[in-house]
C-alpha cells in the first residue's frame, strides 16, 4: 500500500510542476480545491481503516505537501531562469485546505450519523 501513495505523491508533484493545458486557464483555484478533496476522500479509502490517527497524520502530511508544492513552484522558476509553472500563491495554499476541511466535514458528518444510526 505505501508503494501505491509514493506513485500518488510522484504523480501528483509531477502534475502540479508542469504547466497546464489552456482549457484550465483561470481554474486553477478550482483545481486546487478539487484534487486536494479527492486526496483527503483516497486517504480515507485507504489509511482510516488502519485508524484515525493514522488518517490525521496523513491529512497533515498531505497540507504540508501542497505548501511544498507551492515553495518548489517557485524555486524551479528562480533555478530554471524562466517561469516552468506558476509563482508561490497563498491563494493555492487557501484552496488546498477548503478541500482538505470540506472533505473533512462531510467525512465527520457521515461517521457521527452511522455512529448515531447503530
Amino acid at each position: 500500500m505505501i508503494k501505491y501513495l509514493i506513485v500518488f505523491a510522484i504523480i501528483s508533484y509531477t502534475g502540479f510542476m508542469i504547466k497546464l493545458p489552456s482549457i484550465f486557464a483561470g481554474m486553477d483555484k478550482e483545481l486546487h480545491f478539487a484534487f486536494y478533496f479527492f486526496a483527503s476522500m483516497f486517504l480515507s479509502v485507504v489509511l482510516f481503516k488502519r485508524s484515525s490517527f493514522t488518517y490525521l497524520v496523513s491529512i497533515g502530511i498531505l497540507f504540508m505537501f501542497g505548501v511544498f508544492v507551492e515553495f518548489t513552484q517557485e524555486l524551479s522558476n528562480d533555478f530554471v531562469g524562466r517561469k516552468i509553472h506558476g509563482n508561490f500563491d497563498r491563494d493555492d495554499i487557501m484552496y488546498n485546505f477548503l478541500g482538505i476541511f470540506t472533505y473533512m466535514f462531510f467525512w465527520l458528518h457521515y461517521k457521527l450519523l452511522n455512529k448515531i444510526g447503530k
